[in-house]
């Protein structure tokens, strides 16, 4: 039963994630027009790579370190964890909003203003530890904090954005309403588990940063491939109806990804329970990681079948037929899309399997390798076929990630 209540949890978390950019975007692109929502969208894509230095490589392995602290209810090593954890994401974050100041400072520009309003984005995630909850398995109380701040972040922007004067609005409103998310988990968390500055040590943070270096390499690789985009379209073509088009359908591969995620979370703690007796990825894990992935990829499906059934019926939605250059957006959507199912797999098999089965460092050079080939890949496509190309490098970047991945698992002689 508690199974099932954190699933539902999870969903809710997700699925408010993914209604805020998947309504907001269209709006703000509706009301503001394509120069203003471009600029907000390339400082948003800059903030996402803060967003991944911020966060480190927490999120993936502070989910395994929670899951194994968590049998010990009588130490304080959950506690100690969790505080070295967010002081390690403050430092981050402290050192990024200095470096954006001194750019503030050198070069006074739009960009760089929206840029700093962005950043309350990733300090509210820092606040919110989402890898605490997740790994506890607890994640109702977390849901309610989640909706409650996405259902504001609705009200606010609809009933404050009206024009381009706005513009500074739109990353204050988002990033201020997460915040509150955020404040409310870590005061739960604080509370709950005796958290104290007591237990703040450096050369802990020293450690944890170390073990995670590989992670984080990854992290970053990642969002050079699946991020970067929004980007490189701003600098190679300066069209705002391409980065507008391109943007509005990854925000809708990502809500779809975001809807995913519920069940990447709900099966990541399990898929570590079933490998504890493995040391190296082989064909056998590869079976039994399959078994936790074949759920998610058929729920995949189902949900692309529905979002074909609304680009049909678009007609009669007035929602969807509100939307300006449909037809092109839909198109970059349905290239897109095989991206989402490699990227089940290469979640389940690489950052839950390889890194859990001792194959971190191999994994970490496969992302970065990918995230250099594919930044390169883009490049070039983006300058040669603008958001088309863009979108065809979103996909290729995955599926040559999968093959990395997969290559560790099936060949004969593991070292």
């Amino acid at each position: 039963m508690q199974n099932k209540y954190n699933l539902i949890a999870l969903i809710v978390i997700q699925v408010s994630n993914a209604l805020v950019p998947l309504v907001l975007f269209p709006y703000i692109l509706h009301v503001m027009g394509s120069s203003s929502y471009s600029s907000i969208v390339t400082s948003e894509a800059l903030m996402f790579i803060m967003y991944t230095f911020t966060l480190y490589s927490f999120e993936i392995n502070g989910v395994s370190t929670v899951v194994k602290l968590r049998s010990d209810v009588h130490s304080n090593g959950l506690s100690k964890f969790f505080i070295n954890v967010f002081i390690v994401r403050i430092l981050i974050l402290l050192t990024i909003l200095l470096l954006v100041l001194i750019a503030y400072y050198y070069y006074n520009s739009l960009f760089i203003e929206l840029l700093l309003l962005w950043l309350l984005y990733p300090l509210s995630f820092v606040f919110q530890s989402t890898y605490f909850f997740q790994g506890l398995e607890k994640n109702i109380l977390l849901s309610l904090f989640v909706v409650i701040s996405r259902v504001l972040t609705f009200f606010l922007i609809s009933q404050f954005i009206f024009d381009s004067s706005d513009i500074f609005l739109v990353p204050f409103i988002i990033g201020s309403m997460y915040m509150l998310a955020g404040l409310a988990s870590f005061i739960y968390i604080w509370k709950s588990y005796q958290v104290t500055t007591k237990l703040i040590d450096f050369l802990y943070m020293k450690e944890l940063l170390y073990e995670g270096k590989e992670i984080f390499l990854g992290n970053i690789s990642v969002v050079l491939f699946r991020g970067s985009n929004v980007l490189l379209l701003g600098m190679l073509t300066n069209d705002s109806l391409a980065i507008s088009i391109y943007s509005i359908a990854e925000k809708f591969i990502k809500s779809l990804q975001a809807t995913m995620r519920p069940l990447n979370q709900y099966y990541f703690p399990k898929a570590i329970h079933i490998l504890k007796d493995l040391e190296y990825p082989n064909k056998y894990s590869l079976e039994k990681i399959f078994k936790l992935s074949i759920i998610q990829l058929v729920f995949l499906v189902f949900l692309s079948f529905i979002l074909f059934l609304i680009y049909y019926f678009r007609e009669n939605i007035i929602f969807i037929n509100s939307y300006t250059n449909i037809e092109h957006i839909f198109t970059v959507i349905i290239i897109m899309l095989p991206a989402i199912f490699v990227g089940i797999l290469n979640f389940m098999y690489g950052s839950v399997g390889l890194n859990y089965l001792n194959s971190k460092k191999y994994y970490a050079k496969a992302i970065v390798t990918t995230g250099i080939l594919s930044l390169c890949i883009s490049t070039i496509l983006i300058a040669m076929f603008h958001e088309l190309g863009a979108a065809f490098a979103f996909f290729g970047a995955e599926f040559l990630l999968f093959v990395f991945v997969i290559s560790k698992y099936i060949k004969k002689d593991i070292k």
